[in-house]
């Protein structure tokens, strides 16, 4: 029987590189072949890699370092310590954040209560 090369459309090619691309891709007989070989590719590259850091020695960790400090209690914040460090924040905001600084601090009257118990939270 013979192997027949699977490739992906002309198309999907230049819009996924924008541009003509003649990547060559293993010979298979389906696209979930395909999908299989390349499977294994990368499952055999994470059992190499897996394989050399069973080969590492460990160093032992350094003895600790004795600590004279310990904190067993901090002092509660007030709601007027919160807005100040909220007001002296950059005014940066990003995707990741709950809410943009910007909208932070225009509402920071109703907002505060629940801030200060979130920093505060036992």
């Amino acid at each position: 029987m013979q192997r027949s090369k699977t490739n992906f459309s002309d198309s999907f090619k230049k819009s996924l590189w924008h541009k003509d691309s003649d990547i060559p891709y293993p010979e298979a007989d389906s696209n979930q072949s395909l999908a299989e070989q390349f499977s294994e590719l990368f499952i055999g590259k994470i059992e190499t890699i897996r394989a050399k850091f069973d080969e590492i020695d460990i160093l032992p960790l350094e003895p600790e370092i004795p600590c004279e400090h310990t904190f067993s209690s901090f002092a509660p914040l007030s709601e007027e310590a919160v807005k100040k460090l909220i007001i002296k924040s950059p005014s940066k905001s990003s995707a990741l954040d709950p809410i943009p600084t910007h909208l932070m601090e225009k509402c920071i009257e109703v907002l505060l209560p629940i801030v200060k118990e979130l920093l505060t939270y036992p």
